[in-house]
């Protein structure tokens, strides 16, 4: 059996397979910016580490939701840009540490210069433009006055601008709403270099951008934001770019045995047997981030081979359907993949997002604190 970590349940990142596909995206987008989003730890992946192996990798720098993440990874040295919001209490460190801040409004762009006239130095800020998002920003319509407000204030370099897509899928709904964006983007970026704002970083794909939308990865684009895709997780990405996933959530075999026909399993008796089967329980359940709704629904790996959960999802435990096999097939303790891959089969944590009515993003960030990190590839 090959050598597995000491743990009941671990996440196991890849890093050789992280390494090619940064590669990939960078000769898919020749001569552009590539920074990694790297925010939430990385997904929950580990943001330090991930970091190093993407610094090493070619990563022109890195974005993070908030100055919190900024800061671990300042030994890095690389570019750090926040993309949400910087709070009062955050700012003086903010500005000191040299990250590049938001400029989410007029009353942003004020606070940052007051700031940074106080330390007597120059804070390096990007324009967030709404064209869409809805949630922050300059409103595309208003953003003219603003940003040459913003521009006129002392302590501020403005080096780049940016928006983001709600939703960057190939669908026809997305298409199209998708394109409006990109031109409301457009005619903010004209009236910045009509108003000589140098802007060295223009940037609006996403990992779901970069793979549906090619245009965001050519002129007058200089930027892009990966930060899914380098795990390999793509949702209905319509390209020629082969992306491997990256990371594989297992956990171990508890328990083996047969289930007689009529044997219910699990919590509110959610499942009941038609015939006697062998069942497995798998040491990994909702508090180490399984999404209940998987529960009679989602599927396991064991052996490369699709084993369906049976029952509701426990907090510390799952049960599944080993039908396929015999007893002296099993072993205790032996690794279960719950998502990831196993010989020649693949789930992925967008596979249990779709199962979830949820998104791979959350199912990443959901995984527990007890799951152990495992790097691969070191």
């Amino acid at each position: 059996m090959e050598k597995t970590p000491e743990a009941r349940a671990w996440l196991e990142i890849d890093l050789d397979i992280v390494r090619d596909n940064f590669r990939k995206i960078r000769e898919a987008a020749p001569g552009m910016s590539v920074r990694a989003v790297i925010k939430a730890d990385a997904y929950g992946l580990g943001a330090r580490r991930t970091g190093e192996v993407l610094k090493e990798s070619g990563a022109d720098g890195f974005c993070v939701a908030c100055f919190q993440e900024a800061k671990a990874l300042l030994p890095l040295g690389l570019p750090i840009q926040i993309l949400g919001t910087v709070f009062d209490f955050e700012l003086p460190e903010a500005v000191a540490s040299g990250v590049i801040l938001p400029i989410t409004g007029i009353d942003a762009a004020e606070r940052i210069s007051a700031e940074a006239v106080k330390q007597n130095t120059t804070a390096e800020c990007h324009l967030k433009i709404d064209t869409g998002m809805g949630r922050m920003g300059i409103l595309a319509e208003h953003a003219a006055d603003v940003i040459r407000e913003a521009a006129k204030l002392p302590g501020i370099r403005i080096t780049g601008i940016y928006s983001h897509f709600p939703n960057a899928l190939p669908d026809p709904d997305s298409s199209a709403f998708s394109a409006r964006q990109i031109a409301r983007f457009a005619r903010t970026v004209r009236t910045c270099q009509k108003a000589g704002l140098d802007l060295p970083l223009i940037h609006v794909a996403n990992s779901d951008a970069f793979l549906n939308y090619p245009e965001t990865r050519t002129e007058p684009y200089t930027g892009i934001r990966v930060g899914l895709a380098l795990w390999g997780e793509t949702d209905r990405a319509e390209t020629g770019i082969q992306l491997r996933n990256a990371v594989s959530f297992r956990a171990r075999l508890a328990s083996f045995r047969v289930l007689p026909a009529g044997s219910s399993v699990g919590y509110n008796r959610t499942c009941r047997l038609t015939r006697d089967t062998l069942t497995g329980t798998v040491s990994a359940g909702y508090a180490d981030g399984l999404p209940l709704a998987l529960s009679n629904k989602g599927e396991f790996l064991f052996h490369g081979k699709r084993c369906r959960i049976l029952g509701r999802i426990s907090m510390d435990y799952t049960v599944i359907d080993l039908s396929g096999f015999i007893t002296d097939d099993l072993t205790f303790g032996e690794p279960v993949t719950c998502f990831g891959t196993d010989r020649q089969e693949c789930i992925t944590a967008g596979d249990w997002g779709r199962i979830a009515g949820t998104h791979a993003y959350n199912v990443l960030t959901g995984i527990g604190p007890r799951v152990l990190r495992v790097y691969k590839g070191e």
